[in-house]
Formats: C-alpha cells, sequence, structure tokens
C-alpha cells in the first residue's frame, strides 16, 4: 500500500529540520501531522513556527 502523499515526497531533501525547540521533523508529508507540516514550512518561508499556530 502507498500512501496517497507518497509522490511529493519523490527527489524531496529529508534532511531534519527544527519546528520547534528540540522538535526536528523531516519533511515527509506521509509522516507529519497537519499542523506540523504547517510549521515546517513556516521555517522555509521564514517564518517561525510561532507564527504559524
Amino acid at each position: 500500500m502507498r500512501h496517497p502523499r507518497y509522490p511529493e515526497t519523490i527527489g524531496l531533501d529529508l534532511a531534519l529540520r527544527e519546528i520547534a525547540p528540540g522538535h526536528q521533523v523531516a519533511a515527509d508529508p506521509c509522516c507529519l501531522t497537519r499542523e506540523d507540516w504547517e510549521k515546517l514550512h513556516a521555517t522555509y518561508s521564514g517564518k517561525t513556527a510561532d507564527e504559524v499556530i
């Protein structure tokens, strides 16, 4: 079985990023909650995770 968002992961850099103090995640849409996914993308846009909540 494949996750419906699996195609989005192909070619992604899945290095860990810190989305909150001590909370590191990989940019894998198959493994993150929607809230963590939004926090992760905020780190790429220059916002802090707190600005997304």
